[in-house]
């Protein structure tokens, strides 16, 4: 089972932000360089123009964090299907055990984090710690035996069969 690609993006929602951030940052910065013509000067300015590059990246990418953090945080929560129970099946979307479906068995609600039975090492280890965003609730499909199947009825007359008759008729 593959998960749908909007819960692989939500899963990997603080790297995105982070970038969205510091791309931003890079090209206001590159367009107020431009506007006010630094680009053509020597080459120790060019080494100045890509440290600062550097440091708007980074800085944007901070700030992108914080500010797209809290405002899309609760969103890509609920994509994934939180908050979860216990007892919730779950599909794990990061890491080393990327695709195992499992089941939730404890819940950590201030870090928005649960736990999923693995093995017993990694429940000892505490390696069994999944953030909201790693995972995503599988929906219980409903038994579908004890569904009726649906059957196409065909009228007589279409059939081309003869009418019965009945005790009544006679």
């Amino acid at each position: 089972m593959k998960a749908p690609m909007v819960n692989r993006i939500a899963a990997h929602f603080l790297p995105i932000i982070a970038q969205a951030g510091g791309v931003t940052a890079v090209a206001i910065l590159g367009f107020l360089y431009g506007r006010i013509g630094i680009f053509d000067v020597g080459v120790r300015l060019g080494i100045a123009v890509i440290a600062s590059f550097a440091a708007a990246y980074a800085a944007g990418a901070l700030i992108g964090t914080i500010f797209l953090g809290i405002l899309l945080h609760e969103p890509f929560r609920r994509i994934q299907g939180a908050p979860f129970k216990i007892g919730d099946q779950v599909m794990i979307l990061r890491g080393s055990r990327k695709g195992k479906v499992t089941e939730v068995y404890e819940i950590w609600y201030p870090r928005t984090q649960v736990r999923v039975r693995l093995t017993e090492d990694e429940a000892i280890s505490v390696a069994d710690v999944y953030s909201d965003y790693d995972l995503m609730k599988i929906e219980n499909e409903p038994n579908k035996a004890m569904q009726p199947t649906p059957v196409a009825v065909t009228p007589c007359a279409v059939a081309r069969v003869a009418p019965s008759t009945s005790v009544a008729d006679l």
